[in-house]
């Protein structure tokens, strides 16, 4: 093994560990956007029901937005005990 082989396999963990971080990083950043739009589109579709449809449903027209994020976020705090893994590659 030449000295150039030994150097180049004692950088080899550290890519993989960045290269690891990144896609993770990238998996967040996808998660969250999808996670926005998710909200987005469940507070237009309360917004196209009329007040009698919100009334039954237990909303006013202004606790929409804060009745669908506060939901989103305790469900997503419930899933954060789950991981994303990748596999090693």
């Amino acid at each position: 093994m030449s000295t150039v082989d030994i150097f180049l396999s004692s950088l080899a963990p550290a890519r993989v560990g960045a290269w690891r971080r990144s896609r993770e990083g990238l998996a967040r950043v996808f998660s969250n956007a999808f996670e926005e739009w998710i909200v987005k589109r469940a507070i237009a579709e309360l917004q196209g029901l009329d007040d009698y449809m919100l009334r039954d449903i237990g909303f006013t027209r202004g606790e929409i937005e804060s009745c669908v994020r506060h939901s989103r976020r305790n469900r997503r705090r419930d899933l954060t005990k789950r991981t994303l893994t990748f596999p090693n590659s």
